[in-house]
């Protein structure tokens, strides 16, 4: 028993520890029109793309004409460290809409592979699913185990009804209740990751390292720096969002999904039309537009995700009309 707690300890230690981390189309789009050939395959997946999916309280297609690539971006709420506990019930809840979208994207419309905020290098989604599979296992194994030990302790009770036999199974009960428990809400660490270690997707690194972003995520951190500050807001907003375009980019998939938090925003009114819901971002700058300004032949169309439970894009929506 000393074995099975001490695993029971490290697990709860590291489920917290290694967690991670263009409203309607445009006029250039009719929602209801066939993709034709004359069409990029980039904007043929996104009139293709379903409108409506078990999880998302909004599915916005942005297209631009001639595009060569669509991102395809499910607005995502991070987990943090010393989250109080109503918090992390709502990332919960995001993150198990999340879950329900990429699950169906997953199964009926052939999504493979998805790039996940928060991982900057190949090794480190390894090393992260890797570590989720072994936390799903561990989680298993102690699970089963205590199940097992009930069943014979039941057993026991049958020929030998004694109050320590009751009290060991009561708290073999709870124990595995409790794990139970953490299994559910370790979806708080990102419903791709969860997906990742499933089996059911792999994720890629949405970004490279960056050292302006790490000190300004310390300095951010520190109470140094605020989110209100115009360079954090340039450091650890848009200028990220740009170093994804790179990257999906220089990929031969026309499509490519990523799932970033709410706050980032690749397109604008420029890129997107004057429809676009410039309050529900932080990002200051089109991206998109800028972008495809530059580069004509490798020029993007856009889809946001918002998921049913995203509270503050919700409320947003609601309070706007």
């Amino acid at each position: 028993m000393k074995s099975k707690h001490g695993l029971e300890g490290l697990f709860k230690g590291m489920v917290f520890y290694f967690g991670i981390g263009c409203a309607a189309m445009p006029q250039t789009a009719q929602p209801d029109a066939k993709p034709r050939r004359s069409t990029t395959r980039a904007n043929r997946a996104l009139i293709s793309f379903p409108d409506q999916i078990p999880g998302a309280w909004s599915v916005d297609k942005y297209l631009v004409p001639g595009a060569r690539f669509c991102i395809g971006h499910l607005r995502n709420e991070h987990w943090l460290k010393g989250m109080s506990e109503e918090d992390k019930r709502k990332i919960r809840e995001v993150q198990r809409d999340n879950y329900s979208i990429l699950l169906y994207l997953s199964e009926h419309n052939g999504l493979r592979v998805v790039y996940n905020e928060g991982l900057d290098s190949k090794a480190w989604a390894d090393i992260s699913i890797g570590m989720a599979r072994f936390s799903d296992e561990m989680l298993r194994v102690l699970i089963e185990d205590y199940q097992g030990e009930i069943k014979d302790l039941e057993d026991k009770l049958k020929d030998d009804d004694n109050e320590y036999l009751r009290k060991t199974i009561e708290e073999n009960k709870k124990r595995v209740s409790a794990l139970k428990q953490i299994s559910e809400e370790s979806i708080v660490t990102g419903a791709a990751r969860k997906l990742a270690a499933e089996g059911k997707l792999k994720i890629l690194p949405a970004e490279t390292y960056n050292y302006k972003k790490e000190k300004m995520h310390d300095q951010l951190k520190s109470g140094e720096k605020s989110f209100k500050d115009a360079d954090a807001m340039e450091i650890m907003l848009d200028d990220r969002e740009d170093m994804f375009l790179e990257i999906a980019s220089s990929q031969r998939h026309a499509f490519i999904f990523v799932v970033y938090g709410g706050a980032h925003a690749w397109g604008g009114k420029s890129s997107c039309g004057s429809d676009y819901p410039e309050e529900r971002r932080l990002s200051r700058r089109d991206n998109i537009a800028e972008w495809n300004a530059k580069h004509p032949d490798k020029m993007f169309s856009l889809i946001e995700i918002t998921p049913d439970s995203y509270e503050e894009i919700k409320a947003n929506f609601v309070n706007s009309n």
